[in-house]
């Protein structure tokens, strides 16, 4: 069933259907004695092509006269949405609105502007299918069914126009000037209102979509082997009763183009993208501008007034209902650890939510990922001491060319995770800081419960694991292995995406993308692979960390330990590394991961429920310890920092103390050629301090210093013992010198 009389729709129908194998939208339908299978829901009447609801096609009326009688057989109507081009229609621009799906007067030019120019992209959408009978009260006359019908019909295209295309759109000039209107009336604060407004606001056009999207194609073809979106029928219905605001990780600048890219290849609207003004390049900035993104100040604490700017176009854009795209994050990491969330965007839009009553938002987490980074070489001169560079519109080229030309970065995929609704949190607590800060971890949560596992992270986490300088190719197939076995034993409490590709087809593949050579079946595992490494390993850390904590608290024992202890221990720990991580702790897992390692021999347990590993698994290239290597350098930089909070002889601000942990940590990797050489970062040792904070194990004095609680000088006694004892050593020298 089709929205309104158009044989070139038809056409298109009928096409579509032969391609897909269903039934032509022109073979008969002998239950109803109809020489078709299809309606038209329009009619159009007058020289204007006017619309009158009361007038259906004859068709539509006599199926519907059938369906009243007691014997009418069943019958699903399929309703099918033909975009020619996805013009949207733009108040305030006439050559916009004439191309527009919603002016239904212009067409016939539509379809033939559609013919010349946009042939290869018409997107024909087919929505659930509804059942007539079920719909048609066989009490009511044929009249008040059809109306009926022909409602319900029209929700569903419009719904299904928002979905592919979203609201109608607003020019660009009209929203300046309404921004630069909502305050002080006088001149001068209008007019820097209106500067602000120009250099933030957004000039969506699908038209430069279309090109960007060619131009895309090609950069993909040359640059990566696969370019896909997951589980996008989380949003697909989502998106008929929400304004969605999708949350990605930001791992590259590719990020601010790839999620609208794979949205406008699953005919779904493109999101109004919150970028950093220092994107606002000559040439890229425009085509970004074009293709959804505005560009805000990346700290505007000491301007309320640009901030009431930006909450007021964030308003205007969720109340004409345009989906929005947002980096909780704030900015790239560049270690590959999810940072803290950034709530000041969120902040916005959860108060337009506990302010709106007939707009509902959810947020979609998206966990982006890759194979090869193009930046990778930029973050670790960074991680290693050097400034950040501003972005540049040559490197902008360099990186489009590189990438090109040498045809190595493997494959991106993004996963869009479980939606999480605003109005439900809003319904839970009250709105306020606290209240949204929760939301922003929650919400770096379900992106990392979607985490992508691919080739690259599975071989990062296995070789990781080894202590050996060299090992064989057939012992790296064997150790991820191991780790798939790991993850697909808990396949069903997860939502990871996992690498299916054999083992050694995953070494040769890695081999490729030049992260490590070969010789002989021979791979050797220098302190430049693992740094190249490293930032894929903290990417997807997070989904093994609980048996890591399991392994590193049975090996710590060598007479056995109770499973009691086990549980209790980890229960310890494992809080904290799930704030660290961004991941949901279920502390049930450590029972069923003392399960799955009896399964798999690496434990013994005797009775009174010892637990002791076995043998084998004491070899520092086991596969117990490999899983206590993943582990371990998160351990000792949090018990680092907790050991130079509890030994300051007065109390340092948290600045202080995060910056001596962090020395201390470059430090202590200088010294030993540790294998985490280029994941350290300041930030890390500060969310760790805000951590402590948030658990109540540390506070402030009314000098701003960090004072410590005595429960964490329990906890920083009982880990003692899982560290290196070099750490501590050289911990215990520093103090003494001190």
């Amino acid at each position: 069933m089709l929205e309104s009389r158009s044989l070139f729709d038809l056409i298109v129908l009928d096409l579509v259907t032969e391609q897909l194998e269903l039934k032509s939208p022109l073979e008969a339908c002998a239950s109803f004695n109809e020489a078709r299978s299809f309606f038209f829901l329009f009619r159009a009447v007058g020289t204007r092509g006017r619309v009158t609801m009361y007038r259906f096609s004859h068709r539509m009326v006599r199926i519907q006269a059938q369906l009243a009688m007691p014997d009418a057989p069943a019958l699903t109507m399929i309703p099918v949405s033909v975009h020619w081009g996805r013009a949207n229609e733009k108040h305030g621009s006439l050559s916009r609105r004439m191309v527009s799906e919603r002016w239904r007067e212009t067409k016939g030019l539509r379809h033939f502007l559609g013919l010349l120019f946009t042939r290869k992209d018409i997107l024909l959408s087919f929505e659930p299918g509804i059942d007539w009978q079920a719909e048609t009260d066989a009490q009511q006359t044929v009249a008040r069914n059809l109306r009926h019908i022909a409602r319900l019909l029209r929700t569903v295209f419009r719904r299904g126009r928002v979905v592919s295309l979203g609201p109608a759109l607003i020019a660009r000039k009209e929203v300046i000037n309404q921004l630069a209107e909502i305050g002080p009336s006088d001149e001068k604060s209008t007019k820097t209102r209106r500067q602000q407004a120009k250099r933030l606001v957004a000039n969506l056009s699908y038209p430069s979509m279309r090109v960007l999207k060619a131009a895309l194609d090609f950069f993909w073809s040359g640059a990566y082997d696969e370019v896909k979106l997951l589980h996008v029928e989380r949003v697909r219905d989502l998106a008929k009763t929400h304004t969605i605001v999708y949350v990605p990780n930001h791992r590259s600048h590719i990020d601010y183009l790839i999620l609208s890219y794979l949205l406008f290849i699953e005919g779904l609207a493109i999101p109004h993208i919150a970028a950093g003004d220092n994107m606002n390049l000559p040439v890229i900035g425009g085509l970004l501008r074009r293709c959804g993104a505005f560009f805000m100040r990346r700290s505007f604490r000491d301007d309320p007034s640009y901030g009431r700017l930006l909450a007021n176009y964030v308003d205007m854009l969720l109340n004409e209902g345009h989906c929005l795209e947002i980096f909780i994050e704030g900015t790239r990491s560049r270690t590959g650890w999810m940072l803290e969330p950034r709530i000041g965007l969120l902040q916005t839009i959860m108060a337009f939510q506990a302010r709106s009553t007939n707009r509902n938002i959810a947020f979609v987490p998206v966990f982006i990922s890759y194979e090869r980074l193009i930046e990778s070489d930029s973050y670790q001169r960074e991680l290693l001491g050097a400034s950040k560079r501003e972005e540049r519109l040559r490197d902008a080229f360099n990186g489009a060319s590189m990438a090109v030309h040498r045809r190595k970065f493997g494959s991106i995929r993004v996963a869009l995770g479980q939606p999480i609704d605003a109005r439900v949190a809003v319904a839970k607590e009250a709105l306020s800081s606290s209240m949204v800060q929760k939301l922003g971890s929650h919400a770096l949560e379900s992106i990392n419960a979607s985490a992508i596992l691919s080739s690259t992270n599975l071989i990062a986490m296995a070789l990781f694991g080894f202590k050996s300088s060299m090992i064989g190719t057939n012992e790296l197939a064997t150790r991820i292995n191991f780790l798939l076995s790991l993850l697909r034993v808990e396949s069903l409490k997860h939502n990871y995406v996992v690498d299916e590709k054999p083992a050694m087809d995953m070494v040769r593949h890695i081999e490729r993308l030049q992260f490590i050579e070969i010789h002989e079946e021979r791979i050797e595992i220098s302190q430049l692979t693992l740094a190249r490494l490293a930032w894929f390993r903290n990417n997807t850390l997070h989904t093994l960390a609980t048996p890591s904590l399991v392994a590193i608290v049975i090996l710590n024992q060598d007479a056995g330990i109770s499973r009691l202890d086990v549980i209790r221990q980890v229960a310890g720990l494992l809080p904290h590394v799930a704030a660290m991580l961004k991941f949901r702790m279920d502390l049930r897992e450590t029972k069923r991961w003392l399960t799955h390692f009896k399964n798999a021999q690496l434990i013994t347990e005797k009775d009174q429920h010892i637990i002791e590993a076995v043998a084998e698994q004491r070899s520092p290239n086991s596969e117990m310890h490999g899983l206590v290597n993943l582990i371990m350098p998160l351990l000792e930089s949090m018990y680092a920092t907790t050991s130079i909070l509890l030994a300051q002889p007065s109390s340092k601000s948290r600045s202080d103390i995060a910056q001596h942990a962090y020395e201390f940590m470059r430090t202590f990797i200088r010294d030993h050629e540790h294998d985490t050489a280029l994941w350290i970062d300041q930030r890390f040792f500060a969310s760790f301090l805000n951590h402590l904070f948030n658990f109540g194990l540390a506070h402030e004095d009314e000098a701003n210093g960090v004072v410590p609680d005595a429960r964490l000088q329990v906890i920083h006694r009982r880990s003692a013992a899982a560290m290196s004892e070099t750490l501590r050593e050289q911990l215990n020298a520093q103090f003494a010198a001190a």
